[in-house]
């Protein structure tokens, strides 16, 4: 407001865009307090990465290099791939087709630990999976399913299932 005068309107307008400009700051603030957050958010998760996998991982490797050269290399192809997109720190989202990719190098490498003993399926229509999803957000419960659904004498099947319902992304994992 710009309100010209020696009276109280003029007082008034002056507190009034002292008000506007300290709400424009807070919002500013909040905004960006958010934003940290979030990435705060999505990098503890992608440090959440499980160093026993790592080291099971490895130690497969280790024995399916003198065994199974041509598994090993795969293997490595796969964790090398897993490792260098959880370390990206450039963006914070990315389309679930990119997270899915993902989960499926994760759950290769597990079959190679678990045999045919692990099963799973991905059943998420190709239109949908350009939805974007925050990064990491599905390993760790599938990784979960396996740390607490895997029965040594029946095994496990995991079945991740995805669709998108007006504007609303729905994720089932069973």
């Amino acid at each position: 407001l710009d309100i010209q005068g020696n009276d109280e309107f003029e007082v008034i307008s002056k507190s009034f865009n002292m008000m506007l400009g300290s709400l424009r700051h807070l919002i500013s603030r909040h905004q960006q307090l958010a934003q940290e957050n979030m990435t705060a958010t999505v990098q503890a998760m992608e440090s959440q990465f499980n160093p026993h996998f790592l080291f099971n991982t490895l130690e497969s490797i280790r024995y399916m290099i003198k065994f199974e050269p041509k598994a090993a290399e795969k293997m490595i192809v796969s964790l090398a791939r897993l490792l260098r997109y959880s370390i990206q720190h450039e963006r914070d989202t990315v389309e679930l087709r990119e997270e899915l990719e993902f989960v499926d190098r994760y759950l290769q490498i597990m079959l190679y630990r678990y045999g045919d003993r692990l099963k799973y399926k991905i059943c998420i229509e190709q239109q949908d999976q350009q939805v974007t999803v925050p990064k990491m957000i599905l390993q760790p419960l599938v990784e979960n399913s396996i740390k607490y659904g895997f029965q040594e004498d029946n095994g496990l099947e995991i079945i991740i299932e995805g669709e998108l319902l007006k504007d609303r992304l729905e994720i089932r994992i069973k």
